[in-house]
């Protein structure tokens, strides 16, 4: 199982966790347990950090500007992220390898792979349901 990240003191700065790193002071986590990229001046919380470490989405586009006149985070309401984090997350041991798909990211397979788009707050129908739970076992 890899382990990512570095040293969790404030203070310390750390090599950059999703891209290269010539100065190798690129990344720091804060004491309200942000993760931050002063390359791009960029914070991420658990779930951003996981949608760029499973190659979803850029630095650039998962991160939330340090300022905010600059745009805002790409993963808000983006339910692929979700999925690829979730994804990520069992591969990598961070959640439990029984942990079930978040129902976001079934509705992101039921809209990309059947044209499904799921009414919010009503669960999918039976056969949509069935035909996304075969869609991630055998596709993802």
């Amino acid at each position: 199982m890899v382990r990512e990240g570095g040293d969790p003191s404030p203070s310390k700065r750390w090599p950059a966790l999703w891209h290269d790193s010539e100065t190798g002071i690129n990344f720091s986590l804060s004491t309200d347990g942000l993760i931050h990229c002063w390359r791009h001046l960029r914070s991420f919380n658990g779930l951003q950090a996981l949608t760029v470490l499973s190659g979803y989405q850029t630095c650039n586009e998962a991160g939330s500007p340090h300022s905010k006149t600059v745009g805002w985070s790409r993963v808000t309401g983006d339910d692929g992220a979700i999925l690829f984090s979730w994804l990520y997350a069992k591969k990598h041991g961070y959640i439990a390898e029984d942990d079930p798909c978040p129902t976001r990211a079934l509705a992101y397979i039921a809209k990309k792979h059947l044209g499904y788009t799921a009414k919010e707050g009503e669960p999918l129908p039976r056969e949509v349901y069935r035909k996304v739970l075969n869609i991630l076992e055998v596709e993802y």
